[in-house]
């Protein structure tokens, strides 16, 4: 589903990669309805669904747990949600709402380095990671599911000062849901 700048970049990544694809598209300043979605989901049998939390200039919040419950009970085998602005600023509980891959950035809630990614992904994602290594025949091509992180903790910290110069603050206590 699209509604905004980056749910529609995201629906053109797709395209531009050879999927087939069906946007349930919405206004910008629209909040995603999962009657909608469900119809979507119904007719089409997706592999992916994927969705934007937040929409920072309208202020829209959309219904990960409503979309998360339509992935889990048609079988949709992929829900990727784009939480960069979102993400610690309000529960998202990943596992709760059948999310396989979460993208969130530090930049906005955090208020961290804006480079920093963070990426939760299950053993279902990583399955699909591996089909599409796999169909692109370039085994390890895409490392999130390798064991590490994309991005060392080490190169963060250098890049920040290293925490004994003060140059990286960390909450403790700090919990994401």
């Amino acid at each position: 589903m699209a509604n905004g700048v980056f749910g529609y970049g995201i629906a053109d990544m797709a395209r531009r990669l050879g999927a087939a694809l069906e946007v349930v598209g919405l206004d910008h300043d629209e909040a995603a309805d999962p009657a909608r979605v469900e119809e979507a989901i119904q007719r089409v049998r997706p592999k992916r669904v994927a969705m934007v939390h937040c929409k920072i200039p309208y202020g829209i919040f959309d219904p990960v747990a409503g979309i998360g419950a339509l992935v889990a009970r048609y079988e949709a085998p992929f829900f990727y949600v784009d939480a960069v602005s979102s993400a610690v600023g309000v529960p998202l509980r990943v596992d709760e709402r059948h999310i396989h891959l979460c993208l969130v950035g530090t930049q906005k809630c955090l208020s961290m380095l804006p480079d920093l990614g963070i990426v939760t992904v299950n053993e279902q994602a990583c399955r699909a990671v591996r089909e599409v290594e796999r169909r692109l025949r370039r085994p390890g091509h895409l490392p999130h599911c390798a064991g590490g992180p994309p991005v060392p903790l080490h190169a963060v910290l250098a890049r920040a000062g290293g925490p004994e110069r003060g140059g990286l603050r960390l909450a403790v206590g700090l919990r994401v849901e």
